[in-house]
């Protein structure tokens, strides 16, 4: 079995993505990755987000170094800025959870308190350049058709323990996809699939979680805590799926 992260590969996919996008590039992966930050390489479990698109002004649309402004809020930058808090404090609450063993969301601290663990995981948006608050789904879909070569890549490259697919691109859930079995769990609304992705390459079984995007409009905590929920539910089958195999 090998899980090293494919450093390699990973640099020879930011310079085939600055081809295809050029100054408009959103650079994103590990995050800290180059400075000095090895968390998510030497993690038991490896946390993979894929989201839809990174978000800026329509004036100020440029390259970013998105894995560059996640270190600097985890390292404490940005104190109380509420823009990431929006998408990045539930995926951060989530991320907690799963590497600390945190089964109520309750139980975990406030993400201004936690923000550190975004040193430990890794996030990519399918779509390379900056949109907006509210993103396309068809263009999103688009994206996704266009890049899929690189993007399939980058994925194994990072060689993630966990995936979790917030895009809302069903046909990369369904590429990644490797066996027939799987189940969906609530509470939260409309649900989440979850089944076993191989890394065919290195020869180990990755969990796949099809997910909504963790930017919750409306229901407070309490809808929060669905989400949460949903997800630990989803690492409970996996656990009991490898004890019946």
């Amino acid at each position: 079995m090998n899980k090293v992260v494919d450093e390699n590969t990973l640099k020879e996919l930011d310079a085939e993505f600055a081809k295809r996008y050029s100054d408009k590039v959103i650079v994103d992966g590990i995050v800290g990755w180059g400075y000095d930050n090895n968390i998510y390489f030497d993690s038991d479990i490896r946390i993979l987000w894929i989201l839809k698109e990174g978000n800026q002004p329509e004036n100020e649309k440029k390259k970013c170094e998105f894995r560059d402004l996640l270190f600097e809020v985890a390292k404490g930058d940005y104190p109380n800025a509420p823009w990431w808090k929006h998408t990045y404090g539930l995926v951060a609450k989530v991320s907690y959870g799963i590497l600390f063993d945190k089964k109520n969301y309750n139980d975990v601290p406030d993400e201004e308190d936690i923000k550190d663990i975004f040193k430990e995981i890794a996030v990519i948006n399918v779509k390379k350049t900056a949109g907006s608050s509210s993103a396309n789904p068809n263009e999103i879909e688009q994206f996704y058709n266009n890049d899929k070569d690189l993007l399939i890549r980058q994925i194994n490259a990072l060689k993630p323990d966990i995936i979790i697919n917030c895009s809302r691109v069903r046909s990369l859930f369904d590429d990644l996809k490797t066996r027939d079995e799987s189940a969906e769990f609530g509470p939260f609304e409309g649900s989440f699939q979850v089944t076993i992705s191989d890394d065919k390459q290195s020869s180990y079984d990755r969990l796949l979680i099809n997910a909504y995007h963790p930017n919750i409009r409306g229901g407070g905590n309490e809808k929060k805590a669905a989400y949460f929920q949903t997800i630990i539910n989803c690492l409970e089958w996996d656990k009991q799926h490898k004890k019946a195999t």
